[in-house]
């Protein structure tokens, strides 16, 4: 499982990170480095990079990869939202070595338009970002978005400028990237939507942040689950087995012109390695139900095929006991929305203990947490 951080939490890395012998300048190059890798990929043969900075340490980051750029021999222009003298630390330092090369940042004349083959790279506001853009920062937004829309490619430095860190809540204005290179660590807003939509194409580097930094990371925190985590949860499949030796998963739901939640709870089931999927639902929602499952049948004495069968009775919760040989709803794992379930009637009372599946907010559907 990756863990997905909030701001405060990078914060704290970083600091970390510091502590245990890695300084803030050695982060920023190998971000840099990354960053520039990235937009390298994105361009055309002949393309142009339009790199766009901040004064904070995105702004560095972005700094890095125009003296890495012009350090390859690529046409690049650099522009600063502020005054060169407002920089601080690292990214003073990059401000420095960038115009030692020959690279003096300057703002981009509005007659030179990137389209086609060229890289905008958005280094402007990073998750410390705590309101709206506004001023120059909202007019460099402005232009690569117009770029952007010219077939320009944007290349985003750990978050796409705009964007909340820890909620992925787009700012007005805010970039809407095609790559978003991430740096050690997904952050929360990077994988909720609308902010996942903004990211474009999610890529985290590594750039060098020690293991031992990640001590700071205490308490509860918010993971990411991933396919590596569950394949080697689930068994393989013996030849000799059949649908009955894999569970039967029964699902109590669906009426006229609800039934989305029925058949992808079924759908999902079936994926996720059940053997026997049966769907206990009203007469009226057995067609809609079999429009979305494969290889169902109907009736009020089903015949099961390819693992799913949708019962047909309005007393669901009796009806589809019934249809399970043997089988009782007391003391069996169960998941869904227990106000439901408990409206169902006296049959379903062994159902004391559900877990409530209802979503607690608009965006936050698939976060789990658990202790770090």
């Amino acid at each position: 499982m990756k863990r997905a951080l909030t701001a405060a939490e990078m914060r704290a890395v970083d600091a970390a990170s510091a502590d245990h012998g890695m300084p803030g300048s050695v982060l920023m190059e190998n971000a840099g480095e990354a960053l520039t890798q990235a937009a390298l990929k994105e361009a055309g043969p002949g393309g142009r990079f339009f790199v766009l900075c901040g004064l904070g340490n995105n702004g560095g980051d972005g700094l890095v990869v125009a003296r890495k750029l012009a350090g390859l021999g690529r046409t690049v222009f650099v522009e600063l939202t502020g005054e060169g003298t407002a920089l601080q630390h690292d990214a003073a330092r990059n401000f420095d070595a960038l115009k030692a090369c020959g690279v003096t940042p300057a703002p981009i004349p509005p007659d030179l338009g990137a389209g086609h083959g060229d890289v905008v790279v958005d280094a402007l506001l990073g998750t410390g970002l705590s309101r709206a853009p506004e001023g120059k920062i909202a007019d460099a937004i402005g232009r690569m978005s117009a770029w952007r829309a010219a077939g320009a490619r944007v290349v985003s430095a750990d978050l796409p400028s705009g964007l909340d860190s820890d909620s992925g809540v787009p700012l007005s204005p805010c970039v809407t990237a095609d790559v978003t290179t991430s740096f050690g660590y997904v952050k929360l807003g990077q994988v909720l939507e609308p902010g996942a939509s903004r990211c474009g194409r999610l890529e985290i580097v590594d750039i060098g942040i020690p293991r031992a930094a990640e001590q700071v990371l205490t308490g509860t925190g918010v993971f990411l689950l991933e396919e590596s985590d569950v394949r080697g949860r689930i068994p393989k499949r013996r030849s000799d087995s059949h649908k009955g030796t894999y569970g039967h998963v029964l699902v109590i739901g669906g009426s006229w012109g609800k039934t989305g939640a029925a058949a992808l709870t079924s759908l999902g089931a079936l994926r996720g390695g059940a053997g026997l999927v049966t769907v206990a639902t009203r007469p009226e929602a057995i067609g809609p139900v079999m429009q979305h499952v494969d290889d169902v049948t109907d009736g009020a004495q089903p015949r099961r095929v390819g693992g799913c069968a949708v019962v047909d009775d309005g007393d669901r919760a009796a009806r589809a006991h019934r249809h399970l040989p043997g089988a009782k709803l007391a003391g069996k794992p169960r998941v869904g929305d227990k106000q439901d379930l408990l409206q169902t009637g006296h049959r379903l009372q062994p159902f004391d203990d559900v877990i409530d599946e209802r979503p607690a907010g608009d965006g936050q559907k698939g976060l789990g947490a658990r202790e770090g």
